[in-house]
């Protein structure tokens, strides 16, 4: 079971329980890839140099903030989908389109707020918890001014240069601010010195970057050859950022146009657009390669080398399912 779907409470009043907690209980049991969890863990086993196993407080710990990333992340999700009016999430309905509008903004304001009670019920020492809760404030605010930029700008009506910069910002605060958080977690549970939790942060940002980039690359690239691009695509992405870095002025007119107007995507058009998603693919690829390869400097126990093998496992996948 999901590790958010398993640590959700259940609300002493049964009615309390149906409108908020079950609701969110059954998102969060959807098939999901835990990355941001797997973070958490593989950040606590690269900042651990004593190569000594985990002890019952650091696993509960560990399990807990790994919940607390979880649950941001599917509360930003139901945020997602009401704005941008998505029908479907992880195969079935999205929330919003089950119980409403009104009471999934408010199941993923909740899932804000209940991880602070969940670090709470940790009794951490004081100074580790204020570390944590100053990480996760300024998290969350990096990532509102990134949505921000996102819903704020249409790429089809910024010049070239602001939407290669908007892009570039949106992706690096509202997705790289949260996985750098994930890996710079396990980084303060495993008591990193501070160059060592420097470098877990900076990973974790890149590495969340790069899941960005191909997540947005999935967005113009149909699964089969009779599908086309369903919707207006104007909101900043890797591949807005691309097309801004790759294409003469004139081209980028063009692609402004096709995505703003995709039902009149030609067959030369498609030759564009398929340079420009070639293009974005080579280099997420290349970023997940370079910042695998960063931590390769500060690995140096088996169940380190063994942390960053899952990494690339898992990088491999994403690259698969965006091949």
């Amino acid at each position: 079971m999901p590790i958010l779907a398993a640590h959700l409470p259940s609300a002493s009043d049964p009615s309390l329980d149906a409108a908020l907690v079950a609701p969110v209980r059954e998102f969060a049991s959807r098939n999901s890839k835990q990355v941001r969890a797997q973070l958490v863990h593989i950040g606590f086993t690269i900042a651990n140099t004593k190569a000594e196993p985990l002890i019952a407080s650091q696993q509960s710990l560990l399990d807990c903030l790994a919940c607390v990333v979880e649950a941001l992340h599917a509360g930003s999700l139901m945020i997602d989908d009401i704005q941008d009016a998505d029908e479907m999430r992880r195969g079935k309905a999205a929330l919003h389109m089950q119980i409403g509008v009104p009471r999934t903004i408010n199941a993923a304001n909740w899932l804000y707020f209940w991880p602070i009670d969940l670090l709470r019920q940790q009794a951490l020492n004081p100074s580790v918890e204020l570390e944590i809760y100053r990480l996760f404030h300024k998290t969350m605010l990096y990532a509102h001014q990134g949505q921000a930029l996102d819903l704020g700008h249409d790429m089809t009506q910024c010049s070239q240069q602001k939407a290669l910069d908007i892009s570039v910002a949106a992706i690096e605060l509202k997705t790289g601010e949260l996985t750098g958080m994930c890996a710079e977690l396990g980084a303060i549970v495993g008591e990193a010195d501070s160059m060592r939790r420097r470098c877990l942060a900076k990973f974790g940002q890149r590495f969340g970057v790069a899941l960005q980039m191909f997540n947005d690359i999935g967005d113009v690239s149909p699964k089969n050859k009779n599908q086309t691009i369903s919707r207006p695509l104007v909101r900043p992405s890797w591949v807005w950022a691309v097309a801004a870095r790759e294409l003469e002025a004139a081209e980028f007119m063009r692609f402004q146009h096709l995505m703003g107007n995709p039902n009149q995507i030609s067959s030369d058009d498609s030759l564009l657009l398929k340079r420009v998603v070639e293009k974005a693919h080579e280099l997420a690829t290349t970023e997940f390669e370079t910042c695998l390869d960063q931590l390769n400097c500060i690995v140096e126990t088996s169940a380190q080398v063994a942390a960053i093998s899952s990494l690339r496992e898992l990088a491999q996948k994403v690259m698969t399912a965006y091949a």
